[in-house]
């Protein structure tokens, strides 16, 4: 119901000074995202990072006059309905481009869709590997979770791990891609892996698992799981007594939500630095804040924000009345565009970003590692 009356308001979303002047042109945007189950703090989080940004850019004209309207489609994270969700949207004419879907596995499964229709799909939040190239259509925006490099390194340089244990989501492409690289990693650093431990991604119970990484008795646990699921391992962790720090991969989502206070402490990589003194990264936290008391952005959050400052960006470079190609082309040469999740350029479908953040979990929120 919360959703359902967020969309509606976002509808109404206009500047207040163009009620006196000519109606604006509707421009509609699809939004497919996963808001409903274990996976809906990742939709709701765009959604959310995506109103702000609509009431700033609202707020000084980026769109000239025309009124951005939402058209929204549950996903369920599942990629059959991901991909029925993308062809609802593309198949209505007056819809410009589409935001979303949500994970990777979705995003892969939809973007075949999206190039066949010709609609410019943003996958906001996808960060996992993919298995062929996106398409001219599809842009990804959200920073590689599988390139683990710069996390390691930094842990390596902090807490000197000689050993650690590994887990991993047998049933998550991200994951399993991610794996690969870690091990990578740890050998160049010179880091023994002492236990590798797989879960599924629906499993419930992790105490088989943590009992066998606390035997091995490793510096760091090192985990890539998505979040509902990473906040599982955590929570089990703790209640079992793992001491050791905690390493969650470069996409922890709102593991808070599941492992509640035992998540203080966990250190990970964010694309989105929330305490950053960069002055976009502070009028967007401050602007959520008075927006939506009580939360903290995360770089989901953020990934939202930075879809529309792409898509009012490239809209303003891509005619006075854009259609779908004039869009994708202006997205396609987008290049040092200012987001709070870094400084964008885009080739093809790929993104390219200035910096990521050391974050650290305290008090359930993400915040600098300093």
């Amino acid at each position: 119901m919360k959703i359902r009356s967020l969309l509606a308001a976002i509808a109404l979303l206009a500047s207040p000074f163009l009620a006196a002047q000519a109606p604006a042109q509707e421009v509609k945007i699809g939004v497919a995202q996963v808001f409903e189950g274990p996976s809906g703090f990742y939709g709701d989080a765009a959604l959310k990072g995506m109103t702000v940004a609509l009431e700033m850019l609202n707020e000084r004209n980026a769109f000239k006059g025309k009124k951005i309207v939402f058209v929204t489609e549950e996903t369920q994270g599942r990629p059959p309905v991901a991909t029925a969700a993308i062809r609802k949207l593309a198949g209505q004419s007056d819809i410009l481009a589409i935001v979303g879907p949500t994970r990777s596995v979705e995003a892969i499964a939809a973007a075949p869709i999206a190039n066949q229709a010709q609609i410019p799909m943003i996958a906001q939040a996808s960060g996992g590997k993919w298995p062929q190239p996106p398409g001219e259509w599809v842009f990804k925006l959200a920073m590689p979770a599988y390139e683990n490099a710069a996390l390691m390194q930094a842990v390596a340089d902090r807490l000197k791990p000689k050993t650690m244990a590994v887990m991993y989501d047998l049933d998550d492409e991200a994951s399993l891609s991610a794996l690969d690289d870690i091990k990578a990693q740890a050998r160049r650093l010179n880091i023994a892996i002492v236990a590798t431990e797989a879960h599924r991604g629906n499993d419930v119970d992790m105490a088989p698992q943590i009992s066998r990484v606390r035997a091995a008795n490793p510096d760091i646990l090192y985990y890539a799981s998505k979040a509902e699921t990473g906040g599982l391992i955590i929570r089990t962790a703790r209640e079992r007594g793992f001491k050791a720090p905690i390493v969650a991969w470069p996409a922890p989502g709102g593991i808070e939500k599941v492992a509640k206070e035992a998540a203080d402490g966990v250190i990970s990589q964010s694309a989105l630095d929330p305490d950053s003194p960069d002055p976009v990264v502070r009028d967007f936290v401050t602007r959520f804040a008075k927006k939506y008391p009580g939360v903290k952005p995360d770089h989901y959050h953020g990934y939202g924000y930075d879809a529309m400052l792409l898509l009012a960006d490239a809209m303003n470079r891509a005619g006075a009345t854009p259609t779908r190609q004039s869009l994708r082309d202006a997205i396609a040469s987008t290049k040092d565009l200012k987001g709070v999740t870094g400084t964008l350029s885009w080739t093809g479908s790929e993104v390219t970003r200035s910096t990521a953040a050391l974050v650290v979990m305290q008090k359930g929120a993400w915040t600098t590692y300093k």
